[in-house]
């Protein structure tokens, strides 16, 4: 119920959630029958469904933020290119979101869109970094947010986060 919104729509969650239901059942059945000759006792199993849901659920959602992770190194890989190249922060964002079809980048966009209704780009990294919960990624858009707001340069700070995110990934 918490990550319903998360998943309500994608496919690849409610296939592996029938196939959960059905090999639960199938399993309880199964070892019902070899072990006492009777089908019925087969339903036993089934109130275990809520914590095999809940596994599933958590498992989707640690994949879901790790291929973010991910895409997030190739992100700034492509923010540092185009900053360096003499663009500004926001539009260098926008084109990269634009551009590349990364999970991280197709999420970003999302809420850049906030940005082009008037809401302030450092509000909308802080609103990113707060709904996605990324627990990597969410430091470094903390520090990209502080150095945009004081007017810092990026560049050298992308230049010294992104072999650090890279070690952090590995580990």
């Amino acid at each position: 119920k918490r990550n319903h919104k998360i998943y309500s729509g994608t496919q690849n969650f409610w296939l592996h959630f029938n196939a959960s239901c059905l090999c639960l059942v199938v399993g309880g059945f199964l070892l019902s029958w070899l072990c006492t000759g009777r089908l019925v006792f087969g339903l036993i199993p089934l109130p275990l469904f809520p914590w095999v849901s809940r596994g599933l659920s958590q498992f989707q959602d640690y994949r879901r933020k790790r291929e973010l992770e991910f895409s997030a190194l190739a992100f700034f890989n492509g923010l540092l290119g185009l900053i360096q190249s003499g663009r500004g922060l926001s539009s260098a964002l926008f084109d990269l979101t634009q551009s590349q079809q990364t999970p991280f980048s197709l999420q970003l966009n999302q809420y850049l869109q906030n940005y082009q209704e008037g809401k302030g780009l450092s509000a909308v990294i802080s609103q990113f970094r707060k709904k996605t919960g990324l627990p990597v990624i969410g430091n470094y858009l903390v520090t990209l947010e502080m150095a945009y707001c004081q007017g810092l340069p990026v560049a050298p700070l992308l230049e010294l986060m992104i072999p650090s995110l890279e070690m952090e990934q590995h580990y």
